[in-house]
């Protein structure tokens, strides 16, 4: 191998580790919005200047990375839930609503399926009895 060659490696390897510590200090940047942000992904990026499809690009590439947004998110979780129990312990009748509408079984939402037609329901049903043994 000749000197040329072994130069050109070394300008590729460098020019490598340049990117990747670029990379590493720009998603380092972005957390920092992101927690700033509450989560926003939007906001964080356009504080950064980066696309959004960067962020999505770098949570599928760098698992280092993706594990940390998981841990702000989960963090950001946890902060939301402990304002939603103090609300609730101070009387907020909205936030005791939807705790119980979100919790608790007897307190959530039931959809009901109605129709329009008896006759057309009659018909319906008769060609499913038809269907079943």
């Amino acid at each position: 191998m000749d000197n040329t060659t072994n130069h050109n490696k070394t300008e590729k390897s460098n020019e490598s580790n340049t990117i990747k510590r670029r990379i590493i200090e720009q998603q380092k940047t972005f957390l920092e919005f992101y927690t700033k942000y509450q989560g926003i992904v939007t906001a964080a990026c356009k504080a950064i200047n980066i696309n959004p499809s960067t962020f999505y690009e770098w949570i599928k590439k760098y698992s280092s990375f993706r594990k940390k947004v998981e841990k702000i998110k989960k963090e950001q979780v946890g902060f939301v839930e402990d304002k939603l129990i103090q609300a609730i312990a101070d009387n907020n009748i909205s936030a005791i609503i939807f705790y119980l509408k979100s919790k608790h079984p007897d307190y959530k939402p039931r959809q009901e399926i109605t129709f329009g037609d008896k006759e057309q329901m009659d018909k319906i049903l008769n060609k499913v009895d038809k269907l079943l043994p």
